[in-house]
Formats: C-alpha cells, sequence, structure tokens
C-alpha cells in the first residue's frame, strides 16, 4: 500500500472516529449486517468503532425487540450509524441526516460518511412543509371495548324508549355481538342487509339482519352479486355521502358509529318477527339516525348528556393518554414543519379530551386549531371560519387566521393561505394524519391533493408479520364472521377489501398507532406505498398477517411483501451469538475505564497533598 493510500485511510478512519465520537451521549439508530437495528443512548465509541449502547432496543430480523440496558457493538457488524441532525463538531462538517456507512471489502473493512437520498419509494416527515393531526382515534385513541358497548346501549336505549322497537335491543352484547360489528361495513337501508364489499363493487359477504346469507342467497337478492347503489359507492364513495342515495346505503367508518350496524340488524330481526317474514322494504334508518344526532349533538356537552356525559363523568374508562415521547415528538416536528390540528369534535370536546391525553399545555403544540371542521366538506366546500371565544362559536372570522389561535367550521383553502403566510411558500408539501378513510384520507388526497397517513388500529389487533404487538379491544376490532378489515378471504381474485384497497392507492403509510412513528427521527425514510396502489410496503412496521395468509393462499408472489421479509438465517443466529458475546466485553470496557477515572482521581489527590 502506498504512503498516500495509508494517508488517505487513516484521515478517513480519524475523521469517522471524531463522528462517532460527537455522537457519544445522544440517542440514535445503529443499522447491523444482519438485517436487525439498535436504537439507543451512545455511551461510549472507542478509536476502532466499537459502540457501548444503553437504554436500548433491539430489533432482530424477524422484528422481534428485546430491551437492554447496556448492548456492546462491534465495528464489524455494523452497516451504518444515523448521525442526528442536531449534532455537531468543530472537526469535521456534518451535512443533515448523515450515516457513517461500514462497507466489507475481502479481509479489510472501510467505511464511507454518506449523506441521506431522498427517495421517492420512501416517506420521510421532514418532506413536508406542513403537517395536520386528526384528533379521535389519531392523536387521541379510546378503550375501543367501553365506548361502542357505551354507544350501542345508549342508540339501543333511545330507539326503545323514543321511537317504540322491540325491548330485544336491549339484550345484554354477547362474544357474538362483539363479533357482529366491524368497521367498514355498509348497510342497505331498504332491503335491512349488511354488506362487505370488494373494490370492484362486488357483495362477497351479506347478512340479513344477523342471519349470514350463503352466495345463492346473495345472488338471488343481488344478481352477480351487485346492486346499482353499491357500484355507485364504490366508484366513488362520496357519491352516497349526501342526496338520495345516502337514503339507500350508509359506510360505517369508524368506533363512533359501528354499533350502528348491530342495532340495524337487531331491529330488521324483530321486524321480520313480528311480521312472520322479511318485509320488502325497510324503514329504519330515519330513526337511527335520530338517535346518532341525539347521541352525538355538540350542544350536549355542556349540559353532560350523549356520550359526552359519560366521557366527561368517566375519562379514564374511555380514554388513553399519549405517552410522552408521542408529545416531544410533535413539538420536534413543530420546529421543522408548521402543524394544525383538524377535527370534527366542537371546542369544548376537543379542549376537555386534549388536555386529557395531551396535557393542558396541548396547544402549545400546534400552529393553530380548528374545531368541528365537518369534514369532508372542509376540503371540498368553502364554508366560512367562526372565531372561538371561551370554547364556544361565535362570529364569523373578519381577518386573516392568526397564529395560535383556534377556530371552527372553516376550509381547506384559507388553511392553506394561512400555512403559505408562516412557512413562506406558496407550493407547499401537506400532510394529513387521520384514522376516517373517507374524510382524512381519500377526499383529502382525492380533492385536495394532499398526502396522508392512515392510522387503522385493526393492523395491531389482526397482528402484523414478524412482530408480537396486541391490542387490548381486539375482540371488537376483529371479526370471524366478516373477517379480516384489509383483505378478502373469500375472494380468488382480488386479495384487498374496498378499505384495504382505499389505504394502499390514497395513504402513504398505514400504521396503527402514530406512536410507532414518534420512535423513529423525523429525517428517516420509511419505505410507503406507490402510487398505483399495488404493493404493501407502507403497512408500517409490517404487512398485517391477515395479508400475508391470504396471498400465501391465492400462491401470490412473495415479491410484494419483499420489502418485509426477513430471514432467521444461521448468518443471523451466529451474528446474534456473536452479540451475546460482545455484552460480556461491555463490563470490561466500562470496568477499565471506571480504573482509569479511580487512578487519575488517586494521582490528582496526591497532588493536591
Amino acid at each position: 500500500m502506498s504512503n498516500d493510500s495509508k494517508r488517505e485511510q487513516y484521515f478517513l478512519y480519524n475523521t469517522l472516529s471524531i463522528l462517532l465520537k460527537a455522537v457519544e451521549k445522544t440517542r440514535t439508530t445503529v443499522d447491523l449486517r444482519n438485517e436487525a437495528t439498535i436504537v439507543g443512548i451512545i455511551e461510549n465509541a472507542d478509536a476502532y468503532m466499537n459502540i457501548v449502547m444503553k437504554d436500548c432496543v433491539f430489533t432482530d430480523p424477524r422484528g422481534d425487540s428485546f430491551k437492554y440496558d447496556m448492548f456492546f457493538v462491534q465495528a464489524r457488524n455494523i452497516r451504518s450509524v444515523h448521525v442526528p441532525m442536531n449534532v455537531k463538531t468543530d472537526k469535521i462538517e456534518i451535512l443533515p441526516a448523515t450515516t457513517v456507512c461500514s462497507i466489507s471489502n475481502n479481509r479489510y473493512g472501510f467505511a464511507c460518511i454518506n449523506p441521506a437520498k431522498s427517495d421517492m419509494d420512501a416517506f420521510k416527515f421532514t418532506d413536508y412543509d406542513c403537517i395536520g393531526f386528526d384528533l379521535d382515534n389519531t392523536l387521541l385513541r379510546y378503550n375501543v371495548t367501553n365506548l361502542v358497548c357505551m354507544e350501542y346501549e345508549m342508540l339501543a336505549r333511545f330507539l326503545v324508549e323514543t321511537r317504540g322497537y322491540n325491548g330485544s335491543l336491549l339484550k345484554p352484547l354477547t362474544d357474538d355481538d362483539l363479533d357482529f360489528m366491524q368497521k367498514g361495513l355498509l348497510l342497505d337501508l331498504e332491503r335491512g342487509n349488511v354488506l362487505r364489499m370488494s373494490p370492484d363493487g362486488v357483495i362477497r359477504r351479506a347478512c340479513h339482519g344477523t342471519y349470514l346469507l350463503n352466495m345463492d342467497q346473495i345472488k338471488e337478492i343481488y344478481p352477480e352479486q351487485r346492486s346499482e347503489a353499491t357500484d355507485i359507492f364504490c366508484r366513488d364513495v362520496m357519491a352516497t355521502w349526501n342526496g338520495p342515495l345516502s337514503e339507500k346505503v350508509r359506510s360505517l367508518l369508524d368506533y363512533f358509529d359501528i354499533a350502528t350496524s348491530l342495532a340495524f340488524a337487531r331491529i330488521v330481526d324483530a321486524l321480520d318477527e313480528e311480521h312472520g317474514s322479511p318485509l320488502d322494504r325497510y324503514n329504519i334508518w330515519p330513526d337511527i339516525l335520530a338517535g346518532l344526532f341525539y347521541m352525538f349533538s355538540r350542544e350536549h356537552f355542556e349540559s353532560s348528556k350523549g356520550i359526552f356525559g359519560h366521557i366527561k363523568r368517566n375519562p379514564e374508562k374511555y380514554l388513553r393518554k399519549c405517552n410522552s415521547n408521542t408529545i416531544s415528538w410533535l413539538k420536534e416536528t413543530k420546529k421543522k414543519s408548521a402543524t394544525f390540528l383538524l377535527t370534527g369534535s366542537n371546542a369544548d370536546y376537543v379542549n376537555f379530551t386534549a388536555s386529557y391525553a395531551l396535557g393542558e399545555d396541548w396547544r402549545s403544540l400546534f400552529d393553530i386549531v380548528v374545531c368541528f371542521a365537518k369534514k369532508p366538506g372542509f376540503f371540498i366546500n368553502n364554508r366560512s371560519f367562526f372565531d372561538v371565544v371561551n370554547n364556544n362559536e361565535t362570529d364569523t372570522v373578519s381577518q386573516d387566521l392568526k397564529r395560535g389561535e383556534m377556530y371552527s367550521q372553516g376550509n381547506w383553502n384559507e388553511l392553506l393561505e394561512f400555512l403559505a403566510r408562516i412557512t413562506g411558500k406558496t407550493d407547499q408539501q401537506c400532510l394529513y394524519v387521520g384514522d376516517n378513510l373517507i374524510q382524512d384520507i381519500y377526499v383529502p388526497n382525492t380533492f385536495a391533493h394532499c398526502d396522508t397517513l392512515a392510522v387503522i388500529e385493526e393492523q395491531m389487533s389482526e397482528g402484523m408479520l414478524h412482530h408480537a404487538l396486541t391490542h387490548p379491544d381486539e375482540k371488537i376490532l376483529n371479526s370471524k364472521l366478516w373477517g379480516s378489515y384489509f383483505c378478502l378471504k373469500d375472494s380468488t381474485i382480488n386479495v384487498d377489501s374496498l378499505w384495504g384497497h382505499i389505504i394502499k392507492k390514497h395513504a402513504k403509510l398505514c400504521i396503527p398507532d402514530i406512536s410507532l412513528v414518534t420512535q423513529k427521527p423525523l429525517e428517516e425514510p420509511i419505505p410507503c406505498f406507490d402510487k398505483d396502489g399495488k404493493l404493501y410496503r407502507g403497512y408500517y412496521p409490517a404487512i398485517p398477517l391477515t395479508i400475508k395468509r391470504q396471498l400465501n393462499r391465492l400462491g401470490r408472489s412473495e415479491w410484494e411483501v419483499r420489502d418485509q421479509k426477513k430471514k432467521h438465517t444461521f448468518k443471523t443466529k451466529y451474528a446474534q451469538q456473536r452479540q451475546r458475546e460482545g455484552l460480556a466485553a461491555v463490563e470490561k470496557i466500562l470496568e477499565n475505564r471506571n480504573t482509569t477515572k479511580d487512578e487519575t482521581t488517586k494521582n490528582e489527590d496526591k497532588l493536591d497533598s
């Protein structure tokens, strides 16, 4: 090797050592050669680029995670070390989102510093000038079991006591009743049927009342398993939002209305029993709609009626608090992008629930708050903004929207103008994060040309590939009767359900819980769905097990989940064994450091004496 080559290599290794020393005492991510990762605080990095980490989480190639107080990483096992954007050193210049990469070459290891490159197939929060969040079932999570049971009981009582329906509606809910309810079902209001659709408009599964129909019965009611109203709905989910078609079919989109399916079905059962046979036409929906209006009337928060009264009296029974990491992440996000809260809930309820979940200082997390937004119309129409004083809607806003304020109703175009003023950019990249696949995902993406991120709790309740995360409300979120929320087990052609199709087509990512992305640095790229909606890699942290099983059953190729497939090979096992052996070296390194400190202290004491 020439002297110049030796000199270059010496400079390179010293540069990398300086950079790694700059990362000490900093929480970051280390990627290993065996496709494992470690997230934690770098306690010590030596001149050979060996690293000691503490308070860390090791994720193996299968996706299983383990917590360690201390972890030793040998340099030869490191693929790259992510350098946080706030790290500085006076020795070398650090570019934003730098990684220290180790590259194997025969016997010798070489290293380089690589600035992260933009990837069109990857999602990064730092790519967006403006980031908006829904509140309910997004930042604010509910105890879904308690919430839905309370909603059903209230709706059933309203229908029996004020509309005269059969008292059988008040029967206690059984496990079968919980299994009947699922987000995303479609009600055929005139025929008394509950439907499950595929993206092409085919009715794949149906119940008349609570009774499951076989395929012959479905085809007898719906020739070729289709109807005009459901075809229109599948072509354009907004077509049935208002107008005549809204009196024929109704979609149940979130945890505030899924109890409607059981109430509707039980009424159909009761009417059929009373008449001795199914009716030619059912007229149940106006009464159910009146019950929903009563339950969710925004005037009821102050008087503690409807669901708001239950939640006000016992918030810990229905609401889940945000963890501190998510709140810190929101603060960090606001430093890099304009942030806004956009919710359909009224201001008084928003203040109550956000204070409980995010803390009393919750408004400081956002540049602007918009309540009672009346989505999806917010993204399409030009409704005026209203001022909010003491959590009450007052007069129409007469001036420009102001930073730090809370408003009611409004429209996307004016909000966009406000965001342009505070960012100084007219051509802004905007992201909206929400749970409702029509209001928060389909419409913002289709009409407002805004990127979206879907928060779908069923992704966790149905299980994820190589992950052991579970959901406390899986009994009510999962359904043996209807199958997976994301895919159709009856189908031999199209694996996606209607909602699985919308997720892949109109969202960049699908996550089960906002806290799972708040654990990653904002600038770290995440594989996302492609524009064609064909790949499954946008499910983060992993694809639902139900989709994986369906792909296997249909004999589909594994390329569709290739980004998330990880093998537990001999090489992986050997690397993990080396990791365990390396842990023993941690104590030795720390012991040597402590010994050095003790000797230094003794020498200083001698000098003082």
